[in-house]
Protein backbone atom coordinates (compact mmCIF):
# COMPACT_ATOMS: atom_id res chain seq x y z
CA UNK A 1 0.00 0.00 0.00
CA UNK A 2 1.27 3.64 -0.98
CA UNK A 3 1.62 6.28 1.77
CA UNK A 4 0.16 10.16 0.98
CA UNK A 5 3.47 10.99 0.00
CA UNK A 6 4.05 8.12 -2.02
CA UNK A 7 0.93 9.16 -3.72
CA UNK A 8 1.05 12.66 -4.01
CA UNK A 9 4.84 11.70 -5.96
CA UNK A 10 3.17 9.85 -8.43
CA UNK A 11 0.72 12.61 -9.08
CA UNK A 12 3.04 15.03 -9.47
CA UNK A 13 4.78 13.25 -11.94
CA UNK A 14 2.20 12.26 -14.01
CA UNK A 15 0.51 15.93 -13.98
CA UNK A 16 4.33 17.42 -14.98
CA UNK A 17 4.71 14.89 -17.65
CA UNK A 18 6.12 16.75 -20.67
CA UNK A 19 6.42 15.51 -24.32
CA UNK A 20 7.12 17.04 -27.79
CA UNK A 21 6.78 15.06 -31.12
CA UNK A 22 10.69 14.70 -31.53
CA UNK A 23 10.42 12.06 -34.94
CA UNK A 24 12.06 15.05 -36.61
CA UNK A 25 15.42 14.67 -34.84
CA UNK A 26 15.52 11.54 -34.22
CA UNK A 27 18.67 9.47 -35.63
CA UNK A 28 18.76 5.74 -36.40
CA UNK A 29 17.27 3.80 -33.66
CA UNK A 30 17.45 6.61 -31.43
CA UNK A 31 14.80 9.11 -29.95
CA UNK A 32 16.16 12.48 -27.94
CA UNK A 33 14.96 12.98 -24.86
CA UNK A 34 13.51 15.91 -24.99
CA UNK A 35 10.22 17.73 -23.27
CA UNK A 36 10.93 21.61 -24.60
CA UNK A 37 10.31 23.43 -27.92
CA UNK A 38 13.73 25.27 -27.38
CA UNK A 39 15.45 21.80 -26.78
CA UNK A 40 13.96 20.96 -30.07
CA UNK A 41 14.26 24.12 -31.60
CA UNK A 42 18.49 23.57 -30.76
CA UNK A 43 18.11 20.26 -32.44
CA UNK A 44 16.54 21.29 -35.32
CA UNK A 45 19.30 24.02 -36.00
CA UNK A 46 21.94 21.42 -35.67
CA UNK A 47 20.81 19.44 -38.17
CA UNK A 48 19.67 21.40 -40.50
CA UNK A 49 22.82 22.15 -42.44
CA UNK A 50 22.90 18.28 -43.30
CA UNK A 51 26.30 17.81 -42.01
CA UNK A 52 27.06 15.32 -39.39
CA UNK A 53 27.47 16.35 -35.45
CA UNK A 54 31.61 15.36 -35.97
CA UNK A 55 32.02 18.14 -38.17
CA UNK A 56 31.54 20.73 -35.65
CA UNK A 57 34.59 18.88 -33.18
CA UNK A 58 37.90 20.55 -33.20
CA UNK A 59 39.58 19.07 -30.76
CA UNK A 60 42.97 21.11 -31.44
CA UNK A 61 41.94 24.74 -31.78
CA UNK A 62 38.36 24.72 -31.25
CA UNK A 63 36.24 26.52 -27.94
CA UNK A 64 35.47 23.76 -25.10
CA UNK A 65 31.95 23.46 -23.93
CA UNK A 66 31.46 21.77 -20.63
CA UNK A 67 28.63 19.22 -19.42
CA UNK A 68 27.56 17.96 -16.78
CA UNK A 69 27.63 13.93 -16.84
CA UNK A 70 25.60 12.84 -13.75
CA UNK A 71 21.80 13.73 -12.28
CA UNK A 72 18.94 14.27 -13.60
CA UNK A 73 18.17 14.77 -17.35
CA UNK A 74 21.94 14.19 -20.04
CA UNK A 75 23.29 17.25 -19.15
CA UNK A 76 22.11 19.68 -16.24
CA UNK A 77 24.49 21.95 -16.93
CA UNK A 78 26.58 23.27 -19.71
CA UNK A 79 28.65 26.28 -19.92
CA UNK A 80 31.52 27.53 -21.69
CA UNK A 81 33.77 27.29 -18.93
CA UNK A 82 34.93 24.89 -15.95
CA UNK A 83 32.92 24.53 -12.75
CA UNK A 84 35.63 22.25 -11.19
CA UNK A 85 32.80 19.53 -11.06
CA UNK A 86 34.25 15.98 -11.16
CA UNK A 87 31.13 14.94 -13.14
CA UNK A 88 31.83 17.33 -15.62
CA UNK A 89 33.47 16.66 -19.32
CA UNK A 90 34.04 18.80 -22.29
CA UNK A 91 33.89 18.75 -26.04
CA UNK A 92 35.79 21.18 -28.08
CA UNK A 93 33.72 22.94 -30.88
CA UNK A 94 34.77 25.15 -34.24
CA UNK A 95 34.61 28.88 -33.47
Amino acid sequence: MLTLIELWVIVWLIVNLAFIDSRSVKLKGRYPKISTKLELAILQKLFSNGKPLVEFYDVISGNPIYYRTSGGRYFNVITNYSTGSTQEKSIHVKK
